[in-house]
């Protein structure tokens, strides 16, 4: 009776230490789910920040060879101005 006795508290010990293990495995692959989850919300703003971008640089090539985009260029970018007008630049003191 005594070696199924100590069967008995030797199963249990072997229960309890594979219970530990499993939830130690459950906690571990919560963390890497959620670290998984916030890698995923971050290349979803990324993306969008992308496409963005993209749209903005497709806008500015189709919009290349129209007439009034290239003289706004020409006004921002290198500070021209057409025949007429008066350019007024305004100095912080």
């Amino acid at each position: 009776m005594r070696i199924l006795g100590n069967s008995y508290l030797w199963l249990t010990i072997y229960v309890f230490m594979a219970l530990i293990f499993f939830e130690r495995g459950l906690n571990k692959g919560n963390c890497e789910k959620e670290k998984l989850i916030t890698e995923q919300k971050d290349l979803i703003k990324r993306k969008a920040v992308a496409l963005k971008s993209r749209r903005e640089l497709e806008e500015i090539i189709a919009s290349q060879n129209d007439p009034e985009w290239i003289e706004q260029t020409l006004m921002n970018v290198l500070g021209l101005v057409p025949q007429g007008y008066k350019k007024v630049i305004f100095v912080d003191h």
